[in-house]
């Protein structure tokens, strides 16, 4: 037996060592890229040596995107799509996402975009 918690995930070969990094901000998309696992691994990110292409999202990829989001009542979070046979899965919601990647890969101000959202709560509050 483990001495430790583990989390297993199913393989889902079809997915080809890629999935997708949502950011999501109040409900909407500011960014989306791929990323792609280098080809000796099956696993994507970044720091593991995968690297980003930006991507446009569906309609359903950013749905489901933004629906894993509220479903945890985050306002920022970074989801994590996997593509499968079956459609797009979500994979993991990080609460407190790093944004210098998809910054890098897409081009995307992020840091601006978090202000203004902040600066629109706030603007609502004062109402």
């Amino acid at each position: 037996m483990l001495e430790q918690n583990a989390l297993l995930e199913r393989f889902h070969p079809e997915a080809r060592g890629r999935d997708l990094r949502f950011l999501v901000l109040g409900g909407r998309v500011p960014a989306c890229y791929e990323r792609r696992a280098p080809s000796d691994d099956f696993r994507s990110n970044l720091h593991r040596g995968g690297r980003g292409v930006p991507h446009k999202p569906t309609e359903e990829e950013s749905r489901l995107a933004t629906a894993a989001a509220a479903a945890l009542e985050l306002e920022f979070a970074g989801v994590d799509l996997l593509p499968t046979d079956e459609g797009s899965r979500v994979l993991e919601v990080n609460s407190v996402p790093g944004f210098r990647g998809v910054e890098e890969v897409t081009g995307a101000d992020i840091a601006d975009a978090v202000i203004r959202r902040i600066e629109e709560l706030q603007a609502s509050r004062d109402r």
